[in-house]
């Protein structure tokens, strides 16, 4: 493929994309971003394969890691009390830099990333809890969600990752698919898990914190 096609390549696999979250196509996207220099593209592409084929290339090429003792962190004692030490992981497929923290035992206490609202956990020493456990969320699931009848006919079925936040409040927010097997499968995930109200939130340190949840919901024919 020569450097005049990379820019159409890169559009008809973004209309493509938009149709249909394919392994395949986000791979090619891939390649034909890391042609044109697009690294944040390239990165993101990589990452959204959810190839586990990928992952030494992702970490190589995408990731850039480093620790540090906690008081050259720049973070906030206060906040984060008995912090010894610090990872960080600046992932180029978001521009993001996770923080994880470890104590005087060299334990994990917290993962987190800060956005221009708030510190967002991804592990902390509670996590948010809905209704008060797994098996309430199981029922709840069960119960809500729909089979779309045009994806029974079909004969479609699969995963569905869905990404969103439980704030301080445990109410849910921000909700995005990350990966679906088919879009329709996608719009009732969604539908589902924005309408979950009985969480409670995660805990750090004695106080309530925004946490990110990924949930998985699986659709099987019967």
């Amino acid at each position: 493929m020569g450097n005049r096609d990379l820019p159409t390549a890169d559009s008809l696999f973004s209309k493509a994309l938009e149709l249909w979250g394919d392994e395949e196509v986000f791979l090619l996207r891939a390649e034909t971003r890391g042609q044109l220099g697009l690294r944040a593209g390239f990165c993101s592409d990589l990452k959204s394969a959810h190839s586990g084929g990928y992952d030494a290339k992702f970490e190589k090429e995408c990731l850039r890691k480093d620790s540090v003792a906690f008081n050259m962190s720049a973070l906030s004692a206060e906040r984060f009390p008995g912090a010894e030490n610090v990872a960080r992981r600046l992932d180029l497929a978001e521009g993001r830099t996770y923080f994880r923290l470890y104590d005087d035992r060299d334990s994990l206490d917290a993962e987190f990333y800060i956005n221009k609202e708030d510190t967002l956990f991804l592990y902390c020493e509670k996590t948010p809890l809905f209704g008060g456990g797994t098996t309430l969320l199981n029922d709840y699931l069960r119960d809500h969600v729909i089979y779309p009848p045009e994806a029974e006919q079909a004969g479609i079925h699969g995963n569905v990752y869905v990404q969103f936040i439980v704030d301080k409040e445990g109410i849910v927010k921000n909700a995005q698919v990350k990966y679906s097997a088919h879009p329709v499968l996608a719009k009732e995930a969604l539908r589902v898990v924005t309408g979950m109200e009985d969480w409670q939130p995660a805990r750090f340190k004695g106080r309530d914190v925004p946490f990110v949840l990924n949930l998985p919901i699986s659709f099987k024919l019967k």
